[in-house]
């Protein structure tokens, strides 16, 4: 199974279904992910700095802030999410919704599935091929979840 490590708080509102796109400037290859493929979603263990005045400014307020802030894992698996493709957004807004950024590919990110405990686990760059044992672990949270 494949995974993608992705800064918080980005990661743990995409596991949340608050986030439907990870923005990306690059897509997976063919032979590495494809629409309908699950994808693994990781925190990595960095903090955007410029979550917090992005998501002000798109309507979160700093009761949910605060609480979002407080319960983020870092260097976990968070869940799973169903890869259903990606788009480009050429200097204009398409129709991925509020977290789309422009001129980057838009990964959808569907059916999110939140493990009932989040897996520790070193990240990596790019789309990481998870060991047997986690990715057992894994389905095995989210058949518990």
């Amino acid at each position: 199974m494949k995974a993608l490590t992705i800064w918080q708080p980005w990661a743990t509102l995409i596991i949340r279904g608050i986030k439907p796109v990870e923005n990306r400037h690059w897509l997976p290859k063919p032979y590495q992910l494809l629409p309908g493929d699950p994808l693994l979603i990781h925190a990595g263990k960095k903090v955007d700095p410029d979550a917090a005045p992005f998501l002000l400014s798109i309507g979160f307020t700093w009761p949910d802030l605060n609480a979002l802030f407080e319960d983020m894992p870092a260097g976990a698996i968070l869940g799973l999410v169903t890869y259903a493709g990606a788009c480009w957004a050429a200097g204009e807004r398409c129709d991925c919704g509020r977290f789309a950024a422009t001129d980057q590919y838009h990964w959808q990110c569907a059916q999110p599935r939140p493990l009932a405990e989040p897996i520790s686990c070193r990240g990596a760059q790019g789309l990481w091929r998870v060991p047997a044992d986690l990715t057992a672990a894994v389905q095995r949270e989210v058949a518990r979840a």
